[in-house]
């Protein structure tokens, strides 16, 4: 049977850059709060809450993008800017 041959060495630091990549993987931007996102979109806080009560998404056809954990509302700058060019879309 052939020997098939050896891959190349490959440097400690090499190793180590792979094994980081491995266990940090992608980083994630943070998630931004209530009076945060509130801001972003030129919203008051009352306002923010009540886009994010199931009562009233189920009334709407864009939903907002929100992560609820817990009692907290947070919010990806990202999905936000998503939404607001859906209901762009939608005017």
């Amino acid at each position: 049977m052939p020997t098939l041959p050896s891959p190349p060495p490959v440097s400690f630091d090499e190793r180590w850059r792979g094994w980081q990549l491995c266990v940090k993987g992608p980083q994630l931007e943070p998630l931004l709060n209530l009076e945060q996102a509130g801001q972003l979109l030129g919203l008051n806080r009352k306002q923010m809450f009540e886009l994010t009560r199931e009562r009233s998404q189920s009334r709407r056809k864009v939903l907002l993008p929100v992560v609820k954990i817990g009692k907290r509302c947070l919010f990806r700058r990202e999905a936000l800017q998503q939404w607001i060019t859906e209901l762009e879309k939608g005017a």
